[in-house]
């Protein structure tokens, strides 16, 4: 995980009513902490229904239809909360 240039979190987020594949970045080389501007720091991707595992399709879209989630200031660490 030290040398890493790029490390990411795949999990399934279901509510009950949504279901959604995130991806979330979990280290990012050659990133400026101190930027303030604000950054993707995950995408969600819709599935087809709760009880699928199939996602939705966005190949003939105009635009992807994956959620960016942004982020500021990018401070990540994982031993804050131990």
């Amino acid at each position: 995980m030290e040398v890493a240039d790029w490390m990411g979190l795949i999990n399934i987020e279901n509510d009950g009513e949504n279901k959604c594949l995130m991806i979330k970045i979990g280290k990012q080389r050659d990133i400026n902490s101190s930027e303030t501007d604000t950054t993707v720091s995950a995408i969600r991707h819709p599935f087809l229904a709760v009880n699928s595992f199939a996602l939705r399709d966005d190949i003939m879209e105009n635009c992807s239809i994956s959620i960016p989630v942004y982020l500021g200031r990018k401070h990540t660490n994982f031993m804050a909360a131990i």
